[in-house]
């Protein structure tokens, strides 16, 4: 069964995180996973646990991100077992929970739809974390037991994902590169934008808002919020970035930094347009 939700309890220390994942089923919880899929023995841990912690996310690198995306998302791992002969699938029979102290610790533009943050600690709690009751947890478990058996979804319906989307935005690590970009994209531009020079846009890129008495002669007085955009572009005119026809190994980085963040912009979506008489891969605004 492929399940890729991962609610992240975030609360400060000492609410007892851990402590009501570990509630649901003690026997069956592992905290001790460490390494994400970099070595065989995380795949052998996952034998024989349902609920696996994955504490701290902000500690995550994003260089780690990737990998532990593609670790929770599979279904079954493939290998030998310790003095086995032969590479085996193991089919998955756990679910993953996130604690965290921080607040923004979601660092990758693609994926947090996996990642759903609850703050914990915003209401007096009810129920003792420390002292459970056990026949509270089993009508916990039953009704989870009883929702799967009648078919209950195992991915979340559109309203609730758009509803996620302001939390998870909310825990995003601070990201100057995206914040640039989006401030770029809510500009209103002049309606002549397409046959402006490079250095005029970044001009008034810079500027906007109080532009000159010479840079406001220089362009058209209409106004339109810009509908279509390259990933060239916002090099030049928003980072200032000469794109030239072989990229150095920095500004190659960058350039596929800012098509990572642009193929996951809300309102945005990838496709041919034109520009400058000439057909591009770039991005569209959404009507």
């Amino acid at each position: 069964v492929k399940f890729e939700i991962v609610p992240i309890l975030e609360g400060s220390q000492g609410l007892g995180k851990s402590t009501a994942g570990k509630n649901l089923y003690p026997d069956k919880f592992n905290d001790s996973l460490k390494g994400m899929g970099k070595q065989k023995d995380d795949y052998q841990q996952l034998q024989g646990s349902w609920i696996i912690e994955v504490a701290e996310l902000s500690a995550m690198k994003k260089t780690d991100v990737e990998g532990i995306k593609n670790f929770i998302s599979a279904q079954s791992d493939t290998y030998r077992n310790s003095y086995g002969r032969y590479a085996l699938p193991h089919p998955r029979k756990c679910v993953f929970i996130g604690t965290t102290n921080q607040t923004d610790y979601l660092k990758d533009a693609t994926g947090e739809r996996r990642f759903y943050p609850i703050k914990c600690g915003v209401n007096k709690a009810k129920l003792d974390v420390w002292h459970p009751d056990e026949n509270y947890i089993l009508q916990v478990l039953a009704e989870a037991a009883y929702w799967f058996r009648n078919g209950e979804l195992l991915y979340l319906d559109q309203a609730t994902v758009k509803e996620a989307k302001a939390y998870q935005m909310a825990a995003e690590a601070v990201d100057p590169m995206r914040d640039a970009i989006e401030e770029f994209l809510a500009m209103e531009v002049p309606t002549d934008w397409g046959k402006m020079s490079t250095s005029l846009k970044q001009s008034y890129v810079s500027d906007y808002g109080q532009q000159s008495k010479w840079l406001q002669d220089q362009v058209s007085n209409e106004r339109k919020l810009l509908n279509q955009t390259t990933t060239r572009e916002i090099m030049e005119v928003v980072f200032h970035k000469t794109v030239d026809r072989y990229l150095t190994g920095r500004t190659n980085s960058e350039a596929k930094r800012i098509k990572l963040l642009m193929d996951n912009m809300d309102g945005w979506k990838s496709q041919r347009i034109r520009m400058n008489g000439q057909r591009l891969h770039g991005y569209m605004r959404e009507v």
